[in-house]
Formats: C-alpha cells, structure tokens, sequence
C-alpha cells in the first residue's frame, strides 16, 4: 500500500518527544490502493462500518475514525 504519513504522529516515528490523540494518513488515490487501505484499518482493530469502508475504498478526503483499536 501506498502513502504519505503526516502530522505530530509522524513527527513521533522520526523521534520528537510529543504525543496526540490522532493521525493523518494521505493514501495514493487508486481504487487498488484504497481497498488495501480499508482492509489495513480492519485488519489493525479499527472497528469501521459498511459505510466507512465504503468512503475509504472511494477515496474519500476526509473520514473521522473515532473507534480506535489502542
């Protein structure tokens, strides 16, 4: 898969000491890509339903995930 990870949460994976409660991930806009981003959700515990994976597999710009598997 694809992607462009960005934000505090990536700032952390490089090494600055700070945390948040969130995470921007910019994935490449295919269809091939955006159904293995849904499956990447669903297989790391995100708890998305029918119509989440449905904006994900479309592209969709924006989508809030409240439920989190941490």
């Amino acid at each position: 898969m694809r992607y462009l990870f960005l934000g505090k949460s990536g700032a952390i994976l490089l090494g600055f000491p700070d945390t948040t409660q969130d995470a921007n991930l910019y994935p490449e806009r295919t269809t091939e890509n955006c159904r293995a981003l849904a499956r990447a959700l669903r297989t790391l515990g995100f708890a998305l339903d029918p119509a989440q994976v449905a904006e994900v597999e479309r592209g969709k710009v924006f989508i809030p995930i409240k439920e989190r598997p941490l």
